[in-house]
């Protein structure tokens, strides 16, 4: 049998490949896991069924049956290393796929990231002024969990442009597809670095929640990002 971690590298080396999910399901049951393994493998089949099938299913009803008794699992990946509640919305393929924490928490984030399973989003908070201190920002954008997210996502009423960009100004070799930015103190300075960033040139869509950007902010991430620019701010 091969062991834990092995098994933890590959399913983080090639996130979209269901056999080392499945291989770690062989190996829970004879760790004694079942219920953890069987919610792998259920995951696993309800993720290839068509969208508008999974609703009503059997597998469906037996994903919420397995999650439910959770509280018996014994190898929960990724979760035990976090502060955050167990959520059936966080587990995708059988596996906690979010990771949640302050800004000076991700730059601290040990380098062997696989420990917490496959993460493809990363909700970096900004509750605190420490929060937006652009040490930090440096350091996090030198993880290489980034390099194997798919969304990211910044949010809090400490978020700053400055922050954002030290951050985004290391991050050019990030394929991200989605970039959340949901603060309040945003504003048009930090459209005009996002409209020339790398981001400008890639396919990641850009999602902002900002009550300091004006509608000429506005027009210059609409001119660059186009229908890539998700914009749900109050303020014209």
């Amino acid at each position: 049998m091969i062991d834990r971690d092995t098994l933890l590298r590959a399913i983080c080396a090639s996130p979209d490949d269901d056999a080392p999910r499945l291989a770690f399901a062989d190996r829970l049951d004879e760790h004694g896991d079942p219920h953890l393994a069987e919610f792998i493998r259920v995951q696993i089949e309800l993720a290839r069924l068509p969208t508008g099938q999974r609703p009503g299913h059997p597998l469906a009803e037996r994903e919420q049956q397995l999650f439910a008794r959770h509280g018996s699992w014994k190898h929960v990946i990724g979760h035990e290393l976090q502060t955050t509640y167990l959520d059936l919305n966080c587990f995708d393929r059988g596996f906690h796929h979010v990771w949640r924490g302050e800004s000076f928490h991700f730059a601290r984030l040990a380098k062997d990231w696989w420990r917490y399973g496959p993460i493809d989003l990363a909700m970096i908070g900004f509750g605190l002024p420490k929060c937006a201190e652009l040490k930090y920002a440096e350091t996090a954008a030198a993880h290489p969990l980034l390099r194997h997210l798919r969304t990211v996502r910044l949010l809090g009423r400490e978020l700053t442009g400055k922050w954002v960009e030290a951050f985004l100004g290391q991050t050019g070799g990030c394929a991200w597809r989605r970039l959340e930015l949901m603060s309040n103190r945003l504003t048009d300075a930090t459209c005009t670095f996002l409209a020339r960033s790398h981001l400008a040139a890639s396919s990641c869509e850009l999602h902002i929640d900002s009550n300091r950007v004006t509608g000429a902010g506005r027009q210059a991430l609409n001119e660059v990002f186009g229908d890539r620019l998700v914009d749900r701010s109050a303020v014209s």
